[in-house]
């Protein structure tokens, strides 16, 4: 996880083109900062309640803004409370604000979330730019001024253990949110043969799991900092990912197609439209799930033919769509005076 912050002493107020805000570490962040040619602050923190990280978070935010002075202002959303002091902000700093709205996913309560996407609305129709990852989000957003940039493919440089892992392995990259049928994955081991490992990411212990309770062939790893779980990654046969949310474009797709390792998919309409060949799709049932991994196993290597010429194309989309955002950005300096 990454932290940038000025030295206190530094008291010069620097007017600087671009910077990039977020909340929460995001390898997307991260990376389209760079390609962007932005400076990159990750305002994480460490304080227990949701009030002292608020209140931390705004902190920093505001005194970074004062102290850059930036022309272009991009900020990660969510978090929704970032995205809304960056437009209450905008008025008194004149900077061009460039929102990239990168999940549609959010649990919340019906009334909560009727008033979450009003903001969201909200703080699109205030920016100057708005990017989200894909065409079925933007057409539920209903709003002008919105434009498609998904993520990349990653290249990764993996200091890996080589040894092969015996069997059959799955890596199931979960956060154990809402939106994920781990439950369906745990009871679907119990149907698979013998030889087949399925490794679980995330903090089970948020879901309250009983490791306990699992099926021999379900591996939970906890949570993995970023070195241990490319190694993982690159030892296992098949990925898996989940999500019962449509319009959301898996991050754990984009790594299991940057190191060709066959996919296992929701059956959504945005995954099977942006990862159109390498993966196996299955509905969220455990007989289903079953059904789709000893599929991909069987047909890894045709699997792993096929995602060779979905990353060169998945590259190639990407450029194209990230040309037409910086040219947009382009007119919007031009029209600015900047």
């Amino acid at each position: 996880m990454k932290s940038y912050t000025h030295r206190s002493s530094d008291k010069k107020r620097m007017k600087k083109e671009k910077i990039w805000i977020s909340w929460h570490y995001h390898r997307r962040s991260d990376f389209l900062a760079r390609e962007f040619g932005s400076d990159y602050y990750h305002f994480g923190t460490s304080a227990k309640s949701r009030l002292s990280r608020y209140r931390e978070s705004i902190g920093r935010t505001i005194t970074t803004i004062r102290h850059d002075r930036p022309g272009i202002l991009f900020v990660q959303n969510p978090s929704i409370i970032l995205v809304l002091l960056a437009v209450m902000l905008k008025q008194f700093f004149r900077y061009i604000l460039i929102n990239d709205l990168h999940t549609p996913y959010i649990d919340l309560p019906p009334v909560l979330a009727k008033l979450f996407w009003a903001l969201q609305r909200f703080c699109i129709r205030h920016s100057d730019l708005t990017i989200v990852t894909n065409d079925n989000f933007r057409q539920r957003l209903h709003v002008d001024g919105v434009m498609i940039l998904p993520d990349t493919v990653p290249s990764f440089d993996i200091e890996g253990d080589d040894n092969r892992l015996e069997g059959i392995n799955i890596l199931y990259v979960c956060t154990f949110a809402e939106d994920e049928p781990y439950g369906s994955v745990f009871r679907a081991a119990e149907l698979l043969p013998d030889g087949f490992r399925i490794f679980v990411t995330g903090n089970f212990r948020k879901a309250g799991i009983d490791r306990d309770a699992l099926s021999g062939r379900i591996d939970l790893t906890g949570y993995l900092p970023d070195r241990e779980y490319l190694a993982l990654l690159s030892r296992v046969d098949i990925v898996m990912v989940l999500t019962e949310q449509e319009g959301c474009i898996v991050c754990g797709g984009y790594e299991g197609v940057s190191l060709s390792k066959p996919l296992i998919l929701s059956d959504t309409d945005t995954l099977k439209g942006y990862f159109s060949s390498g993966a196996v799709y299955t509905r969220h049932d455990e007989r289903s799930i079953a059904d789709a991994i000893i599929k991909a196993a069987g047909d890894r290597e045709s699997l792993k033919k096929e995602l060779e010429s979905l990353k060169e194309s998945l590259r190639k989309e990407w450029l194209k769509d990230f040309n037409m955002i910086t040219f947009r950005i382009e007119d919007l300096k031009q029209e600015a005076g900047l």
